[in-house]
């Protein structure tokens, strides 16, 4: 996360060439702060519906909702423990779904999987080609053991700041991952790339879905869950044809041959309750 919001390393000497010594693993990362940063992050909550605001909750509508959710989007969506994890603090698994199969713009997993780098930057002259994955494993890895050396860290201090014999691994697959929903109705727009503008459209066939929407106000819709498409001061005009931006797949819809199908063709009134469900579903 701090490599993609402007964080700086030090790979290369002011010549442009790789340097030679471990110091080249040097960064601005403060490892302190972003463990106090994790912490917070693992207490987090998702946000309650703000009923004063937005409106009250049907009920009864949010229990057919229940059972409409069960049956066409838990099946990827629904948190699962895993065997043998500690029911007091258990780890869970989260459902990664191929890109054949969900359907949705395929651009930013199969960029990730398929570009190769010139590995010279980090492993110095001859180095083959490297995928992103590698490369950001490598890279992180090896700033870590230096931030870590820096500060003087036992391997006692080490293991509790990386969760206590928890191993992150950066992995290039064609895949995207379902996430739990609790609190979704907060997080407009909607798929990996943000191209569905409210739920409806989400649970409506990609035909239905809006081609283009204004982004950039923050004019909330309860009815469909979702920001208002208005064109205002400083929004900017989303255009699902572009490269990046497709709107399919995610498709509930009774046409077979459409990319990503899912499930069947939800009503209005399906699409309503399942809607009014998400408002109260609380699975973590």
């Amino acid at each position: 996360q701090v490599l993609g919001n402007g964080g700086k390393t030090y790979l290369l000497d002011e010549q442009g060439n790789v340097k030679t010594g471990p110091e080249k693993w040097a960064s601005n990362f403060n490892i302190e702060r972003l463990f106090e940063m994790e912490k917070g992050f693992a207490a987090l909550k998702a946000p309650k519906w703000p009923s004063a605001m937005l409106g009250e909750i049907d009920l009864k509508k949010a229990a057919d909702g229940k059972a409409l959710f069960m049956q066409n989007c838990a099946k990827c969506h629904a948190p699962r423990i895993v065997a043998g994890s500690d029911p007091a603090n258990p780890k869970w698994e989260v459902a990664a779904v191929p890109l054949h199969v969900i359907g949705t713009d395929s651009s930013e997993a199969a960029t990730f999987v398929n570009r190769r780098y010139n590995a010279s930057k980090l492993l110095g002259p001859g180095a083959t080609s490297i995928d992103g994955a590698t490369g950001l494993q490598l890279l992180t890895e090896e700033m870590e053991k230096y931030a870590y050396k820096q500060l003087g860290y036992t391997d006692e201090q080490i293991q509790k700041i990386n969760g206590d014999g928890k191993y992150e691994v950066v992995r290039a697959k064609g895949v995207y991952k379902a996430r739990p929903l609790d609190g979704i109705w907060s997080t407009p727009p909607f798929l990996h790339n943000g191209s569905v503008p409210n739920i409806y459209e989400l649970l409506s066939p990609p035909a239905e879905r809006s081609t283009t929407f204004w982004l950039g106000t923050f004019e909330y819709d309860p009815a469909k869950l979702g920001y208002v498409s208005q064109q205002a001061h400083k929004s900017f005009l989303f255009d699902t044809r572009l490269p990046g931006n497709a709107n399919t797949g995610h498709a509930f819809t009774d046409d077979a041959a459409t990319k990503g199908k899912i499930g069947r063709a939800l009503t209005p009134d399906e699409r309503m309750a399942i809607i009014e469900y998400l408002k109260v579903l609380t699975s973590l």
